[in-house]
């Protein structure tokens, strides 16, 4: 198989070190890196603030990266052992966009940037975008002046299948030319000298690099491969607020600004709204500066790494930070968001957004519904506009659905909780008998803190007071949950006669970006929100270092049509988080 550059002319060009592995990478509108390198086993840092992890013995796609010289982020899962990639060089995924970072060995989609493993000689490929073909092209290293000659592009993935490509690409421009049906186009150069050649089609990653030298059997003096070996600059250098491609609410970006660094540190923060641009001052204030012109660095430090003070959060708009220290350069790109301007404004448009999604059968989605999205919408739409007529479709659906399991039952009493009809409260009052009749002994349901959570909230103002203490009682000499989604839902339930330490823990899990969960996603945060508010704790004053609040992190989720992103990558279960959110929204004060 033809290597990532032409493997023959890679021969006559190749650098003075000898190479372990070819490395591409394909951003969003050119190569970044193509060439041979050298890597080693040695662990890696994601610039998550999570520090190096190590990535197993032998080499992997991160390794490779990480010994290219090119910035990049990636979030730690420990679940995996793996980063998920975010961004390389300038590129940062787009959710919007459906277009994220893709990660191939061998033609072959890897297991993950860390965990997949590269043999020497092996390639990597990682490429940038929607692209449904990953497209090769292969063809001679050598060629006469004048004399045509025949290259070839195919879907060079590999199917795992099949364990066959995806064929020839017809329509591919390359050299001047497209290629037929058979995936082949004829070329010819009338003058001598090294030819670069790489082919593009709609819908596609771009090609490798084919090398092909016209009249001259060694192309003498040709101009050499992409990228030579790079040496990474000694020291660590991060840059963990902002995080690459981050959003910020109106009036919730960060007030301070965040990394690791193993020298001085020097940090440039520009930015512009329209046509007004500005750029950081010592004093931690931002003024007025000519469009073009350079930012002059300030100095940032402290004992565990570096960290910048602003005066004042930043105003909506496009802002560039890029921090320097003993040789290495970390730029980070983010904005602030002109809207939903407040919590309100928020809940408002999260409430237009599940009205306008709710489908004609009465069942409210965004996509494809499932009945634990249904429920959610009508809990929440139950609280921020009783009166619609929207929430009486819903919750006419919710009461004609048949509820064979605990969960199902649980969501639909919350949902009916507020409803004054009658139909609606017989239903309700049928629910609540059912979950209290599978009540365990010892005071839980099926000996889970959620499902006796979930149970205490739907048994709220019945007449099943005993099975309330009991439940409430199990919960309070349980362990405390570990994760923030769990603790929310507790301190929801229990409310003021939470165990005090649950706050505590629920505040410690708080991450940089004023969100809830491990990473933070919306629905985490929400929960979090309802429960500190339900046990007395005003959620905008609880504010991480960084000084941004889980109800400013649920804003910077927030699309302009109203609906709620699961996080700043993924938009998954449209109407469950946005719902969620909602609830969030309308139950803080």
């Amino acid at each position: 198989m033809r290597a990532l550059v032409g493997a023959s002319v890679a021969a006559a060009l190749a650098v003075a070190a000898p190479a372990d592995l070819t490395l591409r990478i394909e951003g969003r509108s050119t190569t970044l890196y193509e060439g041979s390198l050298r890597t080693s086993a040695a662990p890696v840092d994601g610039s998550d603030g999570t520090g190096a992890h190590d990535c197993g013995a032998g080499a992997s796609p991160a390794s490779a990266l990480a010994a290219s010289g090119q910035t990049w982020s990636g979030t730690w899962n420990p679940d995996f052992l793996d980063f998920f990639l975010q961004r390389v060089g300038p590129d940062a995924n787009d959710p919007q966009a459906t277009s994220y970072w893709s990660i191939l060995v061998n033609w072959r989609y890897g297991a993950g940037i860390c965990r997949a493993r590269v043999a020497p000689g092996g390639e990597v490929l990682l490429a940038y975008g929607p692209g449904a073909r990953v497209l090769r092209l292969d063809g001679p290293a050598h060629a006469g002046v004048g004399e045509p000659f025949t290259v070839s592009v195919r879907d060079g993935w590999i199917r795992a299948t099949t364990g066959a490509d995806g064929g020839p690409v017809a329509g591919a421009a390359v050299g001047g030319a497209t290629t037929g049906p058979d995936g082949r186009a004829t070329l010819r150069f009338d003058t001598p000298g090294l030819q670069r050649l790489k082919a593009t089609a709609p819908d596609a990653i771009r090609s490798n690099a084919l090398d092909v030298c016209v009249g001259d059997a060694s192309c003498e003096g040709a101009p050499p491969p992409l990228q030579q070996v790079v040496e990474a600059p000694s020291g660590t250098l991060t840059v963990d607020v902002p995080a690459a491609g981050e959003r910020y609410a109106p009036g919730g970006s960060p007030l301070r600004l965040l990394g690791r660094a193993s020298g001085p540190v020097s940090v440039a923060l520009s930015g512009r709204d329209g046509t007004r641009c500005v750029g950081l001052l010592a004093s931690g204030k931002l003024g007025r500066r000519a469009c073009g012109a350079t930012v002059r660095p300030v100095a940032a430090r402290r004992d565990d790494g570096w960290a910048l003070t602003l005066r004042r959060r930043l105003v909506p708009g496009a802002y560039e930070l890029v921090a320097a220290s003993g040789g290495r350069t970390v730029t980070r790109r983010f904005q602030v968001a002109a809207t939903p301007s407040g919590k309100a404004t928020a809940a408002a448009a999260a409430t237009r957004w599940l009205r306008g999604a709710q489908t004609r059968d009465h069942r409210t989605a965004g996509s494809a519904p499932s009945a634990r999205s249904t429920d959610w919408a009508a809990i929440a739409l139950a609280r921020a506009a009783p009166a619609s007529a929207a929430t009486t479709r819903v919750l006419a659906r919710v009461r004609a659905t048949r509820r064979g399991d605990l969960a199902a039952r649980q969501r639909g009493a919350l949902a009916l909780a507020s409803s004054r009809a009658q139909p609606d409260r017989r239903r309700r009052r049928q629910l609540q008998a059912a979950i209290a009749r599978v009540q365990r002994a010892d005071g839980s349901w099926r000996g889970g803190r959620d499902a006796t959570a979930y149970a205490v909230l739907a048994l709220r103002g019945s007449r099943h007071r005993a099975a309330l203490r009991s439940g409430r009682a199990w919960l309070r000499a349980q362990p405390l949950p570990g994760d923030a989604e769990r603790l929310g839902v507790l301190l929801w339930a229990l409310g003021r006669d939470a165990p005090p330490d649950a706050v505590t823990r629920l505040r410690a899990l708080q991450g940089a970006d004023g969100g809830f969960g491990a990473p933070a996603n919306a629905q985490a945060t929400a929960l979090a929100v309802i429960g500190l508010e339900a046990a007395g704790v005003r959620a905008r004053s609880v504010r991480g270092e960084t000084g941004i609040s889980g109800l400013d992190y649920l804003r910077a989720r927030a699309a302009r049509s109203g609906r709620v992103a699961y996080d700043r990558r993924t938009a998954r279960t449209p109407t469950l988080v946005t719902a969620a959110a909602l609830l969030a929204f309308v139950s803080s004060r």
